[in-house]
């Protein structure tokens, strides 16, 4: 694992779980998870179970972005139009009961401080898309302390590598984010843990199950140090000045760790690294 080094993880105590014990579940560093004022997560879909989680610990705000759930408003009126219009009664009435569901849900989370937004994160303003800096002036975050969350399906790239967030992610205590197609990407991943490494530490690594692996050849040698490494994995980095000396170990461990970790996928089996 010589050539994974920028992956390994510092040893730290008191970490916990949020969420389920498979996927959709993510590890935070507990002692200052009650500091903070607001989570912000991308990608989350309609599995918020590790958001619900973290509002019910902590009471905090909840500002969940994803703008795949539906299009510009929460009713097609144009779909619902043209249904109508062909006497699809069956349709319609699926339409309107998935928008009430939906609405019903939105305002049962508001009553929890917990809030769903229909836009994306990007590099620039575009369409449903808003970048990291207009997001926390908008909803009033700015100079407040958040956990950043992030599982976008591979634009996590795009993000980090255009390094503009940098500029504004001072206001970040604990960022988790779910790395994709590490076999095309290894090396932008690199190049993004480096300059994460300028204000944050990296604290934990989870590889998800669902993704496959593949080899990372070692072609100077006669396949002794070939290793086999997971497409997909879950990285948790804690700003580097807020983690706390006694909670530091210089212990070496492997990942994934034992009641802490659980396969994404339960029905197969976990990856696992050892540096």
């Amino acid at each position: 694992m010589n050539k994974l080094g920028f992956l390994q993880p510092k040893t730290l105590h008191r970490k916990i779980r949020l969420g389920p014990q498979c996927d959709g579940g993510y590890i935070v560093y507990e002692p200052i998870l009650h500091e903070v004022d607001a989570l912000m997560t991308y990608g989350v879909g309609w599995d918020i179970r590790f958001e619900q989680h973290f509002s019910e610990l902590t009471g905090k705000e909840v500002r969940m972005f994803d703008p795949t759930m539906f299009g510009r408003y929460l009713l097609n009126t144009k779909g619902l139009k043209q249904e109508l219009l062909k006497c699809r009664f069956g349709a319609t009435v699926g339409r309107l009961l998935n928008a009430w569901y939906i609405w019903k849900l939105k305002k049962k989370l508001e009553s929890s401080n917990v809030h769903f937004v229909n836009e994306g994160l990007s590099t620039v303003k575009i369409g449903k898309f808003s970048t990291f800096q207009d997001q926390i002036e908008r909803f009033k975050l700015k100079g407040k302390r958040i956990i950043f969350k992030m599982d976008i399906e591979g634009g996590e790239y795009d993000i980090f590598l255009e390094r503009q967030i940098f500029a504004h992610m001072t206001c970040v205590d604990q960022l988790i984010v779910e790395f994709h197609d590490l076999k095309a990407r290894l090396r932008d991943l690199r190049r993004i843990t480096a300059d994460l490494a300028n204000a944050f530490t990296l604290v934990h690594i989870h590889a998800n199950n669902y993704g496959g692996v593949f080899c990372l050849y070692d072609l100077e040698s006669d396949g002794i140090n070939d290793a086999e490494i997971p497409d997909t994995v879950e990285l948790l980095w804690v700003r580097t000045e807020r983690i706390r000396k006694e909670d530091i170990s210089d212990e070496v461990i492997s990942y994934p760790v034992d009641k802490l970790d659980y396969p994404n996928a339960p029905e197969r089996k976990d990856y696992f690294f050892k540096f």
